[in-house]
């Protein structure tokens, strides 16, 4: 519980420290109190600290680590209430003479209020601060040696793109290409070939090796992975399989689980296929999806990965499951090496001793070293270091021989305190969900779980936090962008149990899914509520910051239950703290009533805006706070009186319906807008000389439906700062002309399914240019970008990567 308290405060006293500084104003003769508030919970840090260091602390100490992490909760809301009056009071200006006075009063009434709260917030704080003796001399039971960070870390000796997957494998070649060979050689009747073991053994590490390797590459045409997971529906897994065989949306058709089978099998009849199924719990998950992959005599394969012999047995009696070996001493020492980037010549005898000794206690399974090595590589490289690393693991893996579950605690307990609650968060995304870099990013800097750094943007240190969890090896990367940076990542099963654990133990999340045992109503005071696939809503919203929607497995109902949830929220007057509302892809209407919440600063809207208009365009100008709006209006639907002038922390902005012709004038944008997507605006005049005056534009989307015109142009000297572009599904531009000068540091250009368009614009030009990807085009424009005599490839020949994928017309 002190851990997961510690990240509690830490996330607390941040969001206080950004009151004091960006809120003066609002606070009234109280900010001295709240200053004093934020430094009583900052040492109450120190003593969370040592609590969590402790392997055992009694129930005494628990119920004081369970009052601090109340009463900073306590201190949150007051703060953020006193705000929320304030900024909701009428201006002086518009009061009648006895509006003032009633306000006056209102004003006076108010002022006690809040003053009384804070004497008995200060007042349970003077309570804790005697109990703890000053939050430190407390008697915490029996404890194995500290952990003491030391100042010279090893982080740049870390190598930049360090990946947890695959490219970090050690071991695994004689295992790889058995499998391999199982999957390419076996005659040509379909064949399921199961990898079984416990968690951490690297069975998804293994798959992905074997999936990723030249030779089944060239060997399956026709490839998908597909993350099943605990929690799974029928409807879901066939959609993801639909989806990545054939870039399909069954989605759209409204299909059923039957008529998907009967749609992959009539698809994979005539091809030689591969479907890797990872992480299936049980035989159900099998039954649900094994007739859309036909035994069509041309060699197609099934490669599960899963924990369970049974689903092995179902699958394929005849195929033996391969079941990966526990790594050997050599090879495990060899992982534990490359984790902590050192290599042996660089550690005396007694560390080599001592490290082979760390090494041996983690049963040869990789998940154990590449955390303890992950933990490690952030320490000097020193017997000293080791050693006390060593005993606290070894105190632990006394009391319960499971040592996965000790170095993950290890590892957690090691991280910063800025790290804790960004870690923690993590667990809100379903099991094996491949989490977005731009979704979390936004996610955490609406929550205000990101501190500032030196210069750098709020964003940008995001995305360092990224890099330090994943050099931990607490995250997986899954896809890098051009640039190097994460675009995409996952957790392994037990990291996230983790996570979990200590969100739902710092009451810092609540998520509801099918298996929920507890009924919403029992959990008070919910500040973070996030849905997998539950009808289960909490009653109580009043405290609430964040709602945060997933429709993992095609859940029948979801906008419907998802309204129903809003609505009883908006009845109870609750939402008015609200941060984040995330409404994953569905499209419910948002009522009148959502405009009381004025502290949002992540939004996601989707569904009808018409019968609503302009309440909701002026609610959207009045949220000052707002940081990342998605937009999604309905068929029918015009945008066209929008205007994000005030929104002036708009960073981030996907909008997705119809403008009558052209889009808004750039003045209507907010100032420092970095990434914009839109989709289906219909503009019939070129958006390009508009967007190119928006000069902090990096990264630009303009996909299906987006502009129904001939020519765009983007003229010399602009968009100076933007780093990538995509562009898909422009199906009636014929001629894109990029004159010298424009986009002077792209990166990356992604064109997509714009099937009229006769050439390639001259990117000779653009010097910076790194990736270029073609998709899905008509031959002859393929042929014109080919090496050496297509006409285009002198605009391209500078580029160091190329990918060009052909559509059949």
């Amino acid at each position: 519980m002190a851990m997961a308290a510690e990240a509690v405060i830490s996330a607390v006293t941040g969001k206080l420290a950004d009151i004091v500084i960006e809120e003066a104003k609002f606070l009234h003769g109280v900010e001295g109190q709240v200053r004093w508030i934020k430094r009583e919970l900052e040492s109450m840090q120190c003593f969370l600290k040592d609590a969590a260091q402790k392997q055992e602390v009694d129930a005494r100490t628990e119920d004081l680590i369970r009052s601090i992490r109340d009463v900073a909760y306590d201190a949150e809301d007051i703060v953020e209430n006193l705000i929320l009056r304030e900024e909701n009071k009428e201006p002086r200006k518009s009061r009648t003479v006895l509006k003032k006075f009633n306000s006056f009063f209102c004003d006076c009434v108010n002022s006690h209020y809040v003053g009384t709260e804070i004497a008995q917030i200060k007042t349970k704080i003077e309570e804790i601060a005697l109990s703890c003796s000053a939050y430190g001399t407390v008697n915490l039971g029996n404890s194995a040696k500290e952990l003491p960070r030391s100042a010279s870390r090893r982080l740049q000796d870390i190598r930049r793109f360090h990946y947890s997957d695959e490219s970090e494998v050690i071991g695994l070649n004689d295992e790889s290409k058995m499998l391999e060979s199982r999957l390419l050689e076996g005659g040509v009747n379909r064949r399921v070939i199961s990898i079984v073991g416990m968690g951490g053994i690297g069975k998804t590490t293994l798959a992905r090796k074997v999936y990723k390797s030249q030779a089944v590459h060239y060997g399956f045409y026709h490839r998908a992975w597909i993350y099943v997971s605990q929690t799974y529906s029928a409807k879901g897994l066939l959609e993801d399989i639909c989806k990545n065989l054939m870039e399909h949306q069954p989605g759209k058709d409204n299909l059923s689980p039957e008529q998907m089978v009967e749609k992959l099998s009539e698809f994979l009849k005539d091809k030689k296929y591969l479907i890797v199924l990872d992480d299936i719990w049980d035989v159900g998950a099998w039954r649900c999806v094994q007739a859309a992959f036909p035994n069509n005599e041309h060699g197609g394969r099934v490669l599960l990965t899963t924990r369970n012999k049974e689903v092995a047995a179902e699958a394929d009696p005849r195929s033996p499951p391969h079941e990966p070996r526990p790594l050997d001493d050599e090879t495990s020492w060899a992982l534990f090496l490359k984790k902590v980037c050192a290599e042996e010549s660089e550690c005396s005898p007694t560390m080599v001793e001592l490290g082979k000794q760390i090494v041996k206690k983690c049963g040869g399974l990789p998940l154990a070293i590449v955390l303890l090595g992950g933990l490690l590589s952030t320490r000097d490289l020193s017997y000293e270091q080791w050693s006390r690393v060593f005993d606290c693991f070894s105190w632990q893996l006394k009391q319960d021989e499971t040592p996965c579950s000790k170095i993950l605690d290890l590892s957690y307990n090691d991280l910063p305190h800025y790290l804790k609650p960004c870690f923690i968060y993590l667990g809100i995304f379903p099991e094996d969900h491949e989490i977005r870099t731009r979704r979390l990013i936004g996610l955490w800097l609406a929550e205000g779980l990101v501190r500032n750094r030196d210069n750098l943007t709020l964003e940008d240190v995001a995305e360092k936090y990224l890099e330090e969890l994943t050099d931990r090896s607490l995250l997986q990367v899954t896809e890098r962008r051009i640039d190097g940076k994460i675009k995409a990542c996952q957790m392994h099963d037990l990291i996230r149990e983790l996570a979990v654990s200590k969100g739902i133990d710092g009451n810092f999340f609540h998520i509801y899914d099918s298996t929920e045992s507890s009924p919403a109503d029992e959990v008070n005071k919910i500040r973070r509520y996030v849905a997998h696939s539950s009808y289960n809503y909490p009653s109580s919203v009043d405290v609430l910051r964040s709602c945060v929607f997933f429709n993992e497995k095609g859940w029948d109902g979801y906008g419907k239950a998802v309204a129903n949830f809003l609505e009883s929220g908006l009845e109870k007057k609750g939402f008015g703290l609200l941060r984040v509302l995330d409404l994953e892809d569905h499209s419910t209407c948002i009522e009148d009533g959502l405009q009381k919440s004025t502290q949002l600063k992540e939004l996601s809207l989707f569904g009808n805006l018409a019968s609503q208009g302009e309440s909701v365009i002026g609610w959207l100008t009045n949220l000052h706070r707002l940081e990342v709006l998605s937009l999604w209006a309905s068929e029918g639907d015009c945008l066209d009186s929008l205007n994000f002038t005030n929104n002036k922390l708009l960073y981030r902005l996907h909008l997705q319906g119809k403008f009558a012709h052209k889009l808004l004038e750039a003045h209507k944008f907010p100032p420092h807008l970095t990434t914009l997507i839109l989709k289906n605006c219909y503009f019939k005049e070129d958006p390009m000389p508009t967007l190119e005056k928006l000069h902090s534009l990096r990264r630009l989307k303009l996909l299906e439906g987006t502009y129904w015109g001939k020519e765009m142009v983007c003229s010399s000297g602009n968009f100076r700062q933007l780093e990538i572009l995509k562009i898909s599904d422009l199906v009636v531009l014929e001629n894109w002309i990029v004159e010298e000068g424009a986009m002077p540091s792209l990166k990356l250009l992604e064109l997509k399914s714009c099937q009229s368009l006769k050439m390639m614009p001259e990117l000779q030009h653009i010097r910076t240019l790194l990736e270029l990807r073609v998709g899905f085009y008509p031959e002859h424009l393929v042929t014109r970008i080919q090496k050496p005599d297509g006409e285009d490839w002198s605009k391209i020949q500078h580029i160091p990567s190329v990918t060009v994928v052909m559509e059949e017309y």
